[in-house]
């Protein structure tokens, strides 16, 4: 009785899987609905292949950054190095004439909507240094994450700063310090526990069924929508906790990066929660109560961020507004961008530089113990 009950399941998904696959080919619809914004009207075919690309992502656990993603994967939008980074290789070995800038962050940083590695932000602002500074040759390593927070950064800081000799680090985030407290404590990875099932218990099964038709529309039109997340729950404390954890973290990044020599700029990343304007296609990414959240830790980054940097324990760069003024769409989601937003983005991150002249204070050194 079990044994038919199986086979029955087993067909009737099975049958289930054909029809959706074949609803697929005759309306010609991506999977991921981002892939029809405006802003990919001029390359609509390899945004669809983007995100078919990221759906296809496999992650590995590590001991203490929890996840990061498996060396050497290759797809026709996304290449992962030896490392696990979205980037070119990377030696250890550093070129006399060579400038390292560590590139930390989250799915922003990473690239999540960036079709090409070579316009993600870090790889727009390593060709913006090399033409600027001619006279050097600057490696900007992506060495961000998605769903990373300041506690996976900070240990990642730790691996890369000596042994790939950094001269300059960057911290890209904010949002994902605050978006982990939808479900977690501050300083967990961002969705935990759906991360913990998913490449701890079931990664086996999502590389097999991994691009089932079925399982992707039962996850975004059954299984998403009962996932809610109380916001009235997220108490004052608990963002002030947040808020002190996140920069706690930064302001350690960079105390460790000074006893090397090394300056440390953070870059607080604008949302769409920040946008004045939002244009249709902008307006669900985040909830009104979802805003007023975020823009109250915002308030409490900006205000412990501000008062470190007079004291010069860090250069703060906020760009959470840089975005107010625009009318057209800007963010595929809640914090993602792509295209010459992120051309905005990299232009102010090289402005700080040149103006506090960090590519000549900068300069690695072996730390006196």
């Amino acid at each position: 009785m079990i044994v038919k009950l199986i086979v029955i399941i087993l067909i009737t998904a099975v049958i289930f899987e054909i029809i959706f696959r074949v609803r697929r080919y005759v309306t010609h619809t991506p999977r991921d609905a981002r892939a029809l914004l405006s802003l990919y009207n001029e390359e609509r075919d390899k945004a669809i292949q983007y995100f078919k690309d990221e759906y296809k992502l496999q992650f590995d656990i590590d001991p203490y950054l929890f996840i990061k993603l498996k060396p050497n994967q290759k797809y026709k939008t996304i290449r992962i190095n030896s490392l696990g980074f979205r980037d070119d290789e990377i030696s250890e070995k550093k070129s006399l004439n060579e400038y390292r800038v560590l590139f930390l962050g989250g799915s922003s940083a990473w690239g999540v909507g960036s079709i090409d590695n070579k316009i993600t932000l870090p790889k727009i602002l390593e060709n913006k240094l090399n033409s600027t500074y001619a006279d050097k040759k600057h490696t900007v390593i992506n060495a961000a994450c998605p769903g990373y927070v300041s506690d996976q950064e900070l240990i990642l800081l730790l691996r890369m700063l000596d042994r790939y000799k950094i001269d300059l680090v960057i911290d890209f985030n904010g949002f994902n310090d605050f978006y982990t407290l939808y479900k977690n404590p501050p300083g967990y990875p961002c969705h935990y526990s759906r991360m913990y099932a998913i490449y701890k218990l079931l990664a086996p099964i999502k590389r097999i069924i991994g691009s089932s038709e079925l399982l992707y529309y039962l996850n975004e039109n059954i299984i998403k929508p009962f996932i809610t997340v109380d916001i009235a729950s997220i108490t004052i404390t608990k963002i002030e906790d947040a808020a002190v954890h996140y920069v706690n973290n930064c302001l350690t990044m960079s105390l460790l990066a000074k006893s090397r020599g090394i300056d440390v700029v953070i870059v607080l990343q604008p949302i769409v929660g920040s946008k004045k304007v939002k244009t249709e296609e902008e307006k669900n990414n985040m909830t009104s109560n979802e805003i007023e959240l975020a823009n109250k830790i915002y308030a409490r980054y900006r205000e412990y961020f501000n008062k470190l940097s007079l004291n010069d324990n860090l250069s703060f760069l906020d760009l959470s507004n840089v975005f107010d003024n625009e009318t057209r769409t800007i963010f595929i989601d809640r914090a993602h961008f792509t295209g010459k937003d992120t051309e905005t983005l990299a232009d102010n991150i090289l402005k700080t530089i040149k103006d506090k002249k960090l590519t000549v204070k900068s300069n690695y050194r072996i730390p006196i113990t």
